[in-house]
């Protein structure tokens, strides 16, 4: 083998061990991005992850209207359950309930675990009263679909919120709280509609 051919061969195997690394380089990186923005029990996206779209929704809503409403759920009794049942069953329902929000939710919406038993789903393009249609199908379906062990239902209290012209990240969150809180005042197993 001349010099030529082993210097060829060298750089053609070389390119190749190099394009082996950037594919699992590539890997690697999405799997870190899936991990900085993702819930790891529910496979939702985090409350990082949903704040920051939630600014830049309301970043275009300060300078021209876009619409765009959220859907904020909070489980009703949740803790019982843990207490009840054991951490192991709370996660359960939490997964089956991010389950739901996936399969009923439309496919642009922004699916989120915001916290313990909270949800928000924030829906680019749609207008409160088909928000509030969804989140009404949401919490039949978890009613319907997700129990305790003890074969109890699940229920959920959302708090539906359109953003207005002018919205801020901090006026419009306040309006989710606001909604969610309301709905759990009026008796659970509810939606309100702010």
């Amino acid at each position: 083998m001349t010099t030529i051919q082993r210097l060829a061969s060298f750089i053609t195997t070389s390119a190749e061990e190099l394009e082996q690394a950037n594919r699992r380089l590539e890997e690697v990186n999405r799997k870190l991005v899936y991990v900085a923005t993702h819930d790891g029990l529910t496979g939702l996206l985090n409350r990082d992850r949903v704040e920051s779209i939630l600014h830049e929704l309301t970043g275009p809503v300060q300078k021209n209207y876009h619409v765009f409403t959220a859907i904020m759920v909070d489980l009703d009794n949740f803790k019982g359950i843990n207490d009840e049942f054991g951490h192991g069953e709370g996660d359960r329902v939490l997964q089956e309930v991010a389950d739901v929000f996936s399969k009923k939710s439309p496919p642009n919406a922004c699916i989120g675990r915001w916290g313990g038993d909270e949800f928000v789903i924030l829906l680019p393009r749609m207008e409160e009263e088909e928000a509030a249609a969804l989140a009404e199908t949401l919490r039949k379906t978890i009613e319907e679909t997700v129990a305790r062990p003890d074969g109890k239902p699940i229920s959920a209290s959302l708090g539906v919120t359109q953003a207005r012209k002018g919205e801020t990240f901090e006026s419009f969150y306040h309006k989710m709280d606001s909604a969610l809180y309301q709905a759990k005042f009026r008796g659970k197993n509810t939606i309100f509609l702010m």
